[in-house]
């Protein structure tokens, strides 16, 4: 029986029964592509959820709208922090680790 087996294998192997393919390599890349894009989507999501349930007078310009109010600062910093995370994963490809 052991035999059997022995020459089912090596028939296999014969007819060009190929193994299959190793897994691409994980890129560090993509945890910062990922975080990068959290950030970026939860920052414009605190921005626009503050400015939906905000009541009074609306502000005319960017820098208004920045000006006394702590949730839209944190969504302008979480967006810079998700850009450059997005710079940062861009390096690491070029780089190629």
């Amino acid at each position: 029986m052991d035999k059997i087996q022995f020459e089912q294998a090596t028939s296999l192997t014969d007819e060009g029964v190929q193994a299959t393919p190793e897994l691409p390599l994980f890129k560090a890349s993509s945890i910062l592509y990922v975080t990068s894009a959290l950030f970026i989507f939860f920052s414009v999501m605190l921005t626009m959820w503050e400015m939906m349930i905000r009541t009074g007078q609306r502000p005319d310009t960017l820098i208004e709208m920045m000006e006394w109010n702590p949730f839209s600062q944190m969504g302008l910093f979480g967006a810079i922090q998700g850009l450059f995370l997005f710079w940062l994963g861009i390096m690491v490809d070029r780089r190629g680790a």
